[in-house]
C-alpha cells in the first residue's frame, strides 16, 4: 500500500522549519506509542520520524517507533497558518499489557510482553506561528509477536519546529 505513495507528489515544499522535536501519542485498541518524538523532512518530500518513551504504571511499559513518511500537500493559508498531508507507514517495539484472572488468588494478574508494531495511514498537521505543531495521524496496524490481529489507531502531538 506505501508504495501507492511514492507516485503523489506534494505540490510545494514543506514552507516552515523541516525539523522538530516534541510529544507524541498514538493508540490502537490493544497497544501504543507514546514518547519524546523527533521529525525530520527532507528536500524531496519524504521524511522520517522516531518516536522513544516508557512509564510506570501497573507494569513498565514502553515503545520505541520508527516512521518513515510522505508529504502529498501543503497549504499555507497566510503568514501564521500552514497544513500538511502526508502518509505514513511505521514499525514500532512497544511493551504489550495483558490482564489475567486467577482463579485461585481471586485477583487479576497483569503482565507485559514485547510486541511489534506495523502500520500505514496517512496525518494532517497543522502549524501555527511557522513553529508550534500540531500533526494528527490516523492508521491500521498489524501486531505481531503478543495478541497478534489487527486494528485501527489515532494519534495527536504537539512539536516545536526548528
Amino acid at each position: 500500500i506505501f508504495c501507492f505513495f511514492t507516485f503523489l507528489s506534494a505540490e510545494n515544499q514543506v514552507k516552515y522549519p523541516k525539523s522538530a522535536f516534541g510529544f507524541q501519542l498514538y493508540q490502537g485498541l490493544n497497544s501504543g506509542v507514546i514518547g519524546l518524538t523527533y521529525q525530520e523532512w527532507f528536500d524531496n518530500n519524504w521524511g522520517f520520524q522516531g518516536t522513544a518513551g516508557a512509564i510506570k504504571d501497573d507494569a513498565f511499559l514502553y515503545s520505541i517507533e520508527l516512521q518513515l513518511q510522505r508529504l502529498f500537500k501543503v497549504d499555507q493559508y497566510n503568514n501564521r497558518i500552514s497544513t500538511a498531508l502526508f502518509g505514513w507507514t511505521n514499525a514500532a517495539l512497544v511493551s504489550v499489557q495483558t490482564e489475567n484472572y486467577n482463579d485461585e488468588t481471586e485477583v487479576y494478574e497483569i503482565t507485559t510482553s514485547p510486541g511489534l508494531l506495523l502500520g500505514v495511514g496517512f496525518g494532517i498537521e497543522m502549524t501555527f506561528f511557522e513553529h508550534i505543531s500540531v500533526p494528527f495521524r490516523f492508521g491500521i496496524n498489524g501486531q505481531l509477536l503478543s495478541n497478534p490481529g489487527m486494528n485501527i489507531g489515532f494519534g495527536v502531538g504537539i512539536l516545536y519546529r526548528f
